[in-house]
């Protein structure tokens, strides 16, 4: 694969088509979840779902289910001959099982993004937010964390590639 095939596969297919993607998704999901509350809240004042438990969900299970599907898609398409595998192993700390590759980058991105959002929402003291704005807020966040993280998913799904 010539590296402009392997950029276009790494920025359009997997930046910008996750974006659409995840925005559709998170929008959908927030959508169900918190239809018929509104405003919704930010902070947890008792068993509903709040804003800051639905943020550092989605900072865990979209880098984790992200990781799960790219990476056989990845060596899917090695197979097929459509993408080429990387030749360079995969980062000693990166684990070969998808499944604990996905809890690994989960964590990490619960630990590098939620806090770092949820300081927002404490700094300019936002407790409730309109049930439309946060809508529109919820999909916008999954597009934009999916942005970083399905690239970086999927460089480390095409040096996985090529053990398969």
């Amino acid at each position: 694969m010539a590296a402009s095939a392997r950029v276009r596969y790494l920025v359009l297919e997997l930046g910008v088509g996750a974006a659409v993607l995840n925005f559709v998704i998170n929008g959908a999901l927030a959508w169900a979840m918190f239809l018929g509350r509104d405003p919704v809240q930010v902070w947890p004042a008792g068993l509903e779902p709040v804003i800051a438990g639905e943020l550092v969900g989605t900072c865990f299970l979209l880098p984790f289910l992200t990781t799960l599907i790219v990476t056989p898609l990845a060596a899917r398409g090695v197979r097929r001959g459509r993408l080429a595998a990387d030749a360079r192993p995969l980062p000693r700390w990166v684990p070969k099982r998808r499944g604990r590759r996905g809890l690994l980058f989960g964590a990490c991105t619960v630990v590098l993004v939620a806090p770092a959002a949820l300081a927002g929402f404490a700094l300019f003291e936002v407790d409730t937010m309109p049930l439309r704005t946060f809508l529109w807020g919820k999909a916008a966040f999954g597009a934009a964390l999916s942005i970083p993280v399905t690239p970086l998913v999927g460089v480390l799904a095409l040096r996985d590639a090529r053990r398969a």
